[in-house]
This record gives C-alpha cells, sequence and structure tokens, in this order.
C-alpha cells in the first residue's frame, strides 16, 4: 500500500470551482456538502426537505484524464460533461426529481 498525501490547494481548487457552480442552488429547502478528495476527485451530498420529510442523494465527480472530460456518477447513471460548468444543469435535474419524491412521499 502507497499512501500519499494531497497538496490542499488542490483540493480546494476543485472545492471552489464546484461551490461556484453549486452556489445558485442556495434555497431553503435545499442544502449541499462538498468532499473534495484531491485535484481531479470530489462527493458532493444534496439534500432536498419537503414537509414530509428530506430526500439525500450522493454524487461523485471525478476528472478522466484519458477522454479529458469530468464524469459524474449517481445511483448507476454517468454522465459525461465537456466542462466543469455543465454539472449545474445535471444537478438542476436531479434536484427537480428529489422534488418530485418528496411530494409523492
Amino acid at each position: 500500500m502507497i499512501i500519499e498525501t494531497i497538496n490542499s490547494s488542490e483540493r480546494t481548487k476543485l472545492y471552489l470551482a464546484l461551490e461556484s457552480n453549486l452556489s445558485s442552488f442556495r434555497k431553503r429547502s435545499m442544502l449541499y456538502t462538498i468532499s473534495a478528495h484531491s485535484e481531479s476527485i470530489a462527493g458532493i451530498s444534496l439534500y432536498v426537505t419537503g414537509k414530509r420529510g428530506t430526500v439525500t442523494k450522493d454524487i461523485i465527480v471525478s476528472f478522466n484524464k484519458d477522454i479529458q472530460s469530468w464524469e459524474v456518477f449517481s445511483e448507476g447513471k454517468k454522465y459525461t460533461l465537456v466542462s466543469l460548468s455543465e454539472i449545474s444543469a445535471v444537478i438542476r435535474s436531479m434536484i427537480a426529481k428529489m422534488s418530485v419524491t418528496i411530494n409523492k412521499i
């Protein structure tokens, strides 16, 4: 086993890039947490709260060096993004589905 320490400035760059793309989703009923693990891998947890409870969704964001694009993984689906800024469209779609789920409960 090889253990490497990842520079915190590299993690911070990815965190700030994701935060700038997700900051428009801040609402009373929607929360998210971002955990940047390296300069190319992060986890995002989405929480949508309604009158009948809370729905949670976990997302993995990674940069694929082979094809030079960002990939988003969630619930058995893989989204390939041309740029990281496209993540807002993916998140918007997920939030809409989560909101429908919370209203059906």
